[in-house]
């Protein structure tokens, strides 16, 4: 007599809810629950405006529409007669300077095992990151192989890292295969892309990442595996690598550095504030 909608730990599936009186309806896509009848598609004010001011949704429990909640990420509704309630099941675990290398290590090889897991052939997007170098090299030392994916630019040599993927595949024993774009491909990508998320993206690369999506998905590889996120836990941005080099920095640097050093100590652990107990920011 009971229903359970749960969502994962770190909320990687997206997965949205509408509650009209008894009715509950549930589903990964907006638009779906759209179609239906039971939401409208009426901007909510407060989640657009956060939006717009940080270019990623910063509240965990609604949608950018009015009759559409999102399920936290950790969560899991239950709803029986009595009406539903939403039960944390999992929290963030605080940040640490504790544990080893070899901890970390251990933690992400357990996580790429897991990960790897699957029932169809998969790909990683592979790019000279160390997040997506981490993801290929983990799996092909877990036995797997899987197939790799690159994006390379026709016009910006600059932006390309597709041979430094090429090189890094090519050194773990896998091939990477190439997918070349040029400004037509980008702009047919946003065009399609726009139509088909829920969520508007504002980051220039997710475009270049729906190409390399829909490539796997055309020579049949219906999971993919990335190594977004992991740039910012490993520090591998050199805005971040400057700023704890001047944390780290002694005594005899300059007085001047000495009154800028508390400036970066609060930027290193500025968060974005909180409108009630409804914002959550997923990143600094």
């Amino acid at each position: 007599g009971t229903m359970v909608a749960g969502r994962d730990r770190l909320g990687i599936k997206p997965l949205y809810w509408v509650a009209r009186g008894t009715t509950h309806a549930f589903c990964s896509e907006m638009r779906s629950l759209v179609a239906s009848g039971l939401a409208s598609n009426q901007l909510a004010e407060e989640p657009t405006i956060g939006f717009l001011r940080y270019t990623h949704s910063v509240h965990v429990d609604h949608s950018l529409l009015n009759d559409v909640r999102r399920v936290p990420p950790g969560c899991v509704v239950q709803i029986d007669s009595n009406g539903f309630r939403e039960v944390r099941y999992w929290d963030e675990p605080r940040p640490s300077n504790g544990g080893s290398l070899e901890g970390v290590f251990a933690e992400l090889q357990d996580a790429s095992r897991l990960h790897q897991r699957s029932d169809v052939e998969s790909a990683v997007l592979l790019s000279s990151g160390i997040d997506s170098s981490l993801v290929t090299a983990l799996a092909v030392r877990a036995g797997y192989r899987p197939r790799v994916f690159t994006a390379g630019y026709r016009h910006n040599a600059a932006q390309d890292e597709s041979r430094s993927a090429e090189i890094f595949a090519q050194h773990l024993g896998l091939s990477a295969e190439r997918v070349l774009v040029d400004d037509e491909d980008l702009w047919r990508g946003f065009e399609e892309m726009s139509s088909r998320v829920d969520h508007p993206a504002a980051d220039p690369s997710s475009v270049v990442q729906w190409l390399l999506y829909r490539h796997a998905r055309e020579r049949g590889c219906r999971v993919v595996h990335t190594g977004i996120g992991g740039d910012e836990i490993f520090l591998g941005y050199t805005a971040w690598n400057r700023i704890c080099q001047a944390l780290e920095a002694d005594a005899s640097m300059p007085k001047s550095a000495r009154v800028v050093s508390p400036l970066l100590q609060a930027i290193a652990n500025w968060h974005l504030p909180s409108p009630g107990n409804r914002a959550s920011p997923s990143r600094p």
